[in-house]
C-alpha cells in the first residue's frame, strides 16, 4: 500500500513535523514499515531596530602651528542597536586624515577625506572630514584705511601664524601706487585722491588685503558709513542698509 505525507503542526512549540513514506508501492511480507520525521524549527522574527549611526557625520579640523595635527575620536552613538560595534575603520584619503583601529582621526594636510566605519551588523557608516590649515596664515590689523590728506601715513601691522613671525619675509604691494604706496615695513603713504588695495604676502603665497581710501574717497567713505549707521538705527530696514553697504563696496 502507499503512504501519504502527513503534516503535524504545533503552534505552541513553533515547529513543523512532516511524516514521509519510506518507499512507494506495496509492502512485502516480513518487511517492517518505517517512517522518517523531519523537524523544522521556526525562529521568531527579530524586532526592527534603528540603523546604527556615528556620533559625527561631518567633522571640521583646523591645523595650527601650536597643534599641527589635531585629533578627534569617532564612535557609534549610544543609541545604536545592542551588540553592534565597529570592527574596522578606513580613510579615503589617508594623507589628509588618517584613522586608527579605535576610530581616532588625525588631521595631516588640508583637504577632504571620508572615514568609513564597518559594523558587525553589516553596515558601512561614514563621516566626512574637512581639514584646513591656519599655519602660515597672515592677517592685518585693519581691513580699511582712511588717509584724508596727501602725504599722510599709517602703519599696517601684520600677524603671521607661525612660531617666529618676525622671521617671515613679507612682501608688500599696492594695486595703485599713484593713489597709495607701501614700504617694506607696511607703512602706507597717501599719494593722491582715490582707492587702492594694499596686499601683504608670505613666501608660501598666503596673503591679506587692506583697502585704502585717500582724500575725497576717504571723505565719501565716511559719509556713506554714517548714512548706513543712521539707516540701521532709524529703521530704514535691511534692504536700504544693504543698498548703502553695496554702495560702499563699489
Amino acid at each position: 500500500m502507499k503512504k501519504h505525507a502527513i503534516i503535524f503542526a504545533s503552534l505552541a512549540l513553533s515547529c513543523l513535523v512532516l511524516s514521509a513514506p519510506l518507499a512507494a508501492g506495496a509492502v512485502s511480507p516480513g518487511q517492517t514499515e518505517t517512517s522518517s520525521l523531519y523537524i523544522i524549527t521556526v525562529q521568531p522574527e527579530l524586532p526592527v531596530t534603528e540603523r546604527s549611526e556615528l556620533e559625527l557625520t561631518a567633522l571640521e579640523m583646523t591645523q595650527t602651528w601650536q597643534n599641527p595635527n589635531p585629533r578627534r575620536q569617532l564612535a557609534l552613538k549610544s543609541v545604536s542597536r545592542a551588540g553592534c560595534s565597529v570592527y574596522q575603520w578606513s580613510s579615503s584619503a589617508p594623507a589628509v586624515a588618517s584613522v586608527d583601529a579605535s576610530g581616532l582621526v588625525t588631521a595631516l594636510a588640508p583637504g577632504k577625506a571620508v572615514i568609513h566605519a564597518y559594523t558587525t551588523q553589516g553596515e558601512t557608516l561614514t563621516c566626512t572630514v574637512t581639514v584646513t590649515s591656519e599655519i602660515g596664515k597672515v592677517t592685518l590689523d585693519a581691513d580699511v584705511l582712511l588717509l584724508h590728506s596727501v602725504g599722510s601715513q599709517q602703519d599696517l601691522i601684520p600677524t603671521v601664524a607661525v612660531q617666529e613671525p618676525s622671521a617671515v619675509a613679507l612682501q608688500w604691494t599696492s594695486s595703485d601706487p599713484s593713489v597709495a604706496v607701501v614700504d617694506a615695513s607696511g607703512t602706507v603713504t597717501a599719494v593722491a585722491d582715490g582707492k587702492a588695495i594694499v596686499t601683504v604676502r608670505t613666501p608660501e603665497g598666503r596673503s591679506a588685503d587692506c583697502t585704502v581710501y585717500v582724500g575725497q574717497a576717504a571723505a565719501d567713505y565716511e559719509k556713506r558709513d554714517k548714512q548706513l549707521t543712521r539707516a540701521a538705527l532709524g529703521g530704514m530696514g535691511v534692504l536700504g542698509a544693504l543698498f548703502l553697504l553695496l554702495g560702499i563696496a563699489l
